[in-house]
This record gives C-alpha cells, structure tokens and sequence, in this order.
C-alpha cells in the first residue's frame, strides 16, 4: 500500500503541536518533524521535502507564519495548510495573498484535519499535472486519490492505476489481467453482471457498488463507470472512476443507529449538509436543518436557508432531473448524483450528494451531503483538453514517435513511424525493437539501449529493416524515460 504523506507541523504552543502530531499518526500520516519558529521551518523544508506543511500563522520570532508559508511555497513548491486561532480579517486576507491550500481555525478535529489535508494534496497535485506533457498526464492518473479500473470486453483487468490496487489491498500486478467478478461476493456478482449488460448497451452510470479486498474485508465505493467502444461503435470493454465511501458508509450507518451520535457528526467534516423532512408520498418537503458549511456555500443565513426549498437551490437547467432523482430517492432509500446548484449570488456551483433517507426522533427524514466538486470538474476538464491536444500533436507529426518499454518492447509508434517501416501500428505494437534490424544494427541498438539505461540522451543515425526488407536510413533523437525515483522504465 502506498504511504501517508509526510506532514512538517508548524506550532509554537507545544501542547498544541503535540495535539496535532498525535491526530495526524492516528490518521496514518508521517509526521517527519515539528517545528516551532518561522526560520526553522523554511530550513527542515528544505532538509526534509515534506509533502504538507500545517503552519500555524501566529509565531514567535523573526519570522511569521505567513512570510513563512509563502517562502516554503514559492522555493520548494510545498502545499501549506494555515492553522490558527484568530478568524482576524486583516489577517485572513494577508494569508489569502499566499494562496494556501487550506485554512483551518482551532480548534479542529481528526475527520476535518484529515479532509482538509487531502484536499489541499489532491489540489496541489492536479496543479502540476496541468502543467506538464501527456507523461505527466499519466502519472496524475497513477496517483490520483480515485481509483481508475479498466476491463475488456471479457471483464478482464487491463489497467488499474496505484490508487485502485491500494483500495483492495492488491499490488497492480496482481489485479493485472484477473476478472473483475473475482473482486466480490455472490450478491455483487449477480448485481455485476447486470451492469456489465448495460454498458455493453452504451449506457454510462454512477452507482454505490462493494468489493472484497484481499484480506476478505468489504470496502463501499462510488462508480462512476463508461463503456469503451472501437471507431465502429463496438463495445471492447469499459473503464471506471472508483472512489472509496467506506467511511461515508459507515457515518450513514451510525446515523440511521443512533440520533445523538448523527447530532455529533453534524457539523463535523467540510461537505455541506441538508436535513428535509419527508411528506406522506415519500417525496422530500421543507428544509429543517443545516451545517454551517452549508450556509458559507450558498451564502445565506441559516435562517434564510430554512425558509427556502431545496428547488430554489437548484440551477434552472437541471430542475428537469428533479422527478427522476426523488423517483430513485423514493426507490432505493439512498443515491449519490451530481447537480448544478445555485448560490445567493447566482452564482453556479457543481456538488456531489449523497442523500439518503431514515428516521430521526420516530419521523421519516432525509439528510443531503453536498460536496463542493469544482475543483475537480476543472482538473477533469483541463485533463481531457490536455490528453485530446497532445495526441492531435503526436498522431500527426511528420517524424516517427517511438517508445520502448524497460524489456525494449514497443509500447507506443505513431502513425507515420509505422507508414516508414511498411507497418501499420497495431502491427508494431508489443514487439520488440530488436525484430526491425539486421544482426549487425541488434549489436550497436544492444550498445545504445545500455547508455540509456545509464540516463543517457544521444542523437545519432541508424538503418532499420522496413517489412519488406528494404533498408531505411534514420536520424534518432533518442531519450531514457524514468519513474518519480529515477529508475530506467523505457526510451523514446
């Protein structure tokens, strides 16, 4: 399983610090060290490279925590989330200047440290993801917090990326061309085998759905899953965005159980919340009651808010999927959907709810979590322009593209490499690059594919062997390719 990310504290109230180090290890994280003046900070981060910094604002010494944070951001390119006690708006719009990944006032508790602090990593890396080529496109996929699971047309595995294998308990390797059926029980493979069905139709979906893990344990996902069809229209497979709701599950569980333990994770967490009452048809009726999150995403009071319904919330566009969504509500007891949502200010806000249905105090109730998912729908969009330019690039330079994997097998060719060699490039794929020469070419590529190894960039001429037979003289710009850890894993 992948490690917690290192986390530097930055406090100087030492029962504090101790506070936080304690939560932060309940919670899986490495806490590499604690710090408590401003110049000290800027140093062991530069020592250690943590992932996060949590800086309180307010520190002794030369200093502060604002001059901080902004040093550690702008040298060593570090997420920092600020901590503090004081809601001063002088202070607060100072800190804003330094563009944090997160802004916590004390005191706080484990769940919101915990979601603030994933957050904040999660937005630190779609930002560099925007930033870089289609390699650094793959890798966001390989580290994103979602998992990412791909099937054939036969439900075997193709891909799964860290995040997924991580999720149930698996190395990649391992979940590597097994059946999807082999991740679950008999009830979920009989509900498997019905949504499978209906992504051979075309038919895109977003459901709750439960896997076993390899120690036989159960873990609560969202899918939001895609058929994946040939240029004819044929279906070869289907791709799916996994997320990991146990805990959501969990908290929904201990709701429907127990009324005081739902009073107490009210407030808890950074997703807004609704609670409705349910009319006689089932049907969702006035809001009773709202977090105070809630009342920061839409910009009312909460006494505005209960005075509304929750259709004046809604953005006008999407009123029409209204009736399907209380039909499904009305149905199944529990659904998670994505909605266009509408603030004081008119402005539009896409959210995540889950809402769900149970009694509260003996009367038929309902509770809405909307989490804020505009970060992400940018990051997904900003991805997929990225993606769709590079490939127009690639597919349509005039050079040869080629790349080779570690064992120097063809993992990539586009299409006017394949047109030089005779090929097409389904013909070149997975072969190896020695098979494209002559036995006196094997020994000088055996020799140039040594150098790469050693991180190596060379330009230089070689003649390959078209399908034909025919020689074809070429002139290589050649490049190793290598992990976040700098070992060899190909060349381009």
């Amino acid at each position: 399983m992948m490690a917690k990310a290192k986390i530097m504290v930055v406090e100087d109230e030492g029962v504090v610090a101790k506070s936080i180090e304690s939560m932060l290890k309940s919670l899986g994280y490495d806490v590499i060290s604690i710090v408590a003046y401003g110049e000290e900070a800027i140093a062991q981060a530069a020592e250690t490279h943590p992932d996060l910094v949590l800086m309180d604002i307010v520190l002794k010494g030369i200093v502060d925590g604002i001059e901080a944070a902004e040093k550690i951001q702008s040298q060593f390119d570090i997420p920092v989330v600020y901590l503090t006690a004081y809601a001063n708006s002088a202070i607060f719009q100072r800190a804003k200047m330094t563009e944090p990944y997160g802004y916590m006032l004390k005191p706080f508790g484990e769940k919101a440290l915990d979601t603030t602090i994933e957050m904040a990593l999660y937005k630190h890396e779609m930002a560099k993801a925007l930033q870089e080529s289609e390699e650094k496109y793959r890798l966001v996929v390989e580290n994103l917090h979602e998992g990412i699971w791909v099937i054939d047309k036969d439900a075997y595995t193709t891909y799964v990326n860290p995040r997924m294998a991580e999720m149930l308990g698996y190395t990649v390797d391992e979940m590597q061309g097994e059946l999807l059926f082999s991740f679950m029980d008999k009830s979920g493979l009989e509900n498997c085998e019905r949504n499978w069905e209906r992504r051979k139709d075309g038919i895109k979906e977003h459901y709750d759905f439960e896997f076993l893990r390899k120690d036989g344990t159960r873990i609560y996902t969202s899918l939001e899953t895609a058929p994946i069809t040939d240029d004819d229209g044929n279906y070869i497979g289907a791709i799916a965005g996994v997320m990991d709701i146990t805990e959501r599950k969990m908290m929904e569980e201990a709701l429907r159980e127990s009324e005081e333990r739902y009073h107490l994770l009210f407030n808890s967490g950074n997703d807004a919340v609704f609670v409705h009452e349910v009319t006689t048809g089932g049907m969702l009726g006035k809001i009773i009651e709202v977090n105070d999150v809630a009342c920061q995403k839409f910009g009312y009071t909460r006494e505005e808010l209960l005075k509304l319904s929750y259709l004046d919330l809604v953005a006008p566009e999407k009123l029409k999927e209204v009736p399907a969504l209380k039909e499904k509500l009305y149905d199944e007891k529990c659904i998670l959907f994505d909605i266009d949502a509408v603030t004081k200010d008119g402005k539009k806000v896409p959210f995540e709810i889950s809402t769900h249905l149970f009694h509260l105090q003996g009367q038929p109730t309902a509770m809405s979590i909307l989490r804020d998912i505009t970060e992400r729908k940018k990051a997904e969009e900003a991805l997929r322009e990225s993606e769709k330019k590079y490939r127009l690039v690639v597919e349509n330079l005039h050079e040869g593209i080629w790349v080779i994997d570690k064992d120097a097998r063809t993992t990539f060719v586009n299409p006017r490499m394949a047109e030089m060699l005779g090929y097409t490039v389904d013909e070149m794929q997975g072969k190896l690059l020695f098979s494209f020469m002559d036995s006196r070419g094997l020994e000088t590529c055996k020799s140039n594919l040594e150098r790469r190894k050693q991180g190596v960039k060379e330009q230089h001429d070689f003649e390959f062997l078209r399908k034909d037979g025919t020689s074809i003289y070429t002139s290589l710009e050649t490049a190793p390719i290598t992990d976040d850890d700098g070992n060899y894993i190909g060349a381009i």
